[in-house]
């Protein structure tokens, strides 16, 4: 905290990937691209994985409540400011059946707020795309060229399409 004319002010550190631990306690932020983003086939909430400002990557979950409070927010593409403030919030090592390293439960107390990229709400525009990897779930775009059919490798149909912005 640091000493103002009108009271304290809480400094909250900045994380990345490389600084989240299960010991991490809380004020903490950390700023992320959304990458993927998956449903739990129960439909209990979802799975995404946030890279942060130097491309390191951590799933994060979102369950039931948190889903609910957050999942408008969390897309593909979008920019994330996440704040915790409680233990609500927590990283928690990955079960070594599934692999090694560590992944954020997100609670429902967690501020979470879009800081670029897509806004929530609205599909994405071709000016606006994502970096390669991530996976668009809507796009608004025109067809300027429609492509002709043709016969992949493995045997399969394609058309490659050229898009142009409908804006």
């Amino acid at each position: 905290a640091v000493g103002g004319g009108g009271g304290l002010v809480l400094q909250v550190p900045v994380v990345n990937v490389t600084d989240i631990k299960p010991e991490l306690g809380p004020p903490w932020r950390f700023e992320a691209l959304v990458v993927d983003r998956c449903m739990f086939s129960t439909g209990t909430g979802f799975r995404a994985t946030l890279q942060d400002t130097v491309g390191q990557r951590i799933p994060a979950f979102f369950f039931r409540e948190a889903a609910s409070a957050h999942g408008a927010v969390v897309r593909c593409g979008t920019r994330l400011r996440l704040t915790t403030s409680t233990r609500g919030t927590r990283v928690r090592a990955v079960d070594p059946r599934y692999g090694q390293g560590f992944q954020l439960l997100v609670g429902p107390d967690a501020e979470v707020i879009a800081s670029g990229g897509f806004s929530p709400g609205e599909p994405g525009s071709l000016a606006r795309l994502p970096p390669p990897g991530c996976l668009v779930e809507e796009l608004f775009a025109i067809v300027a060229e429609p492509g002709d059919l043709a016969i992949g490798e493995s045997g399969g149909a394609y058309r490659r399409v050229v898009f142009t912005d409908e804006r």
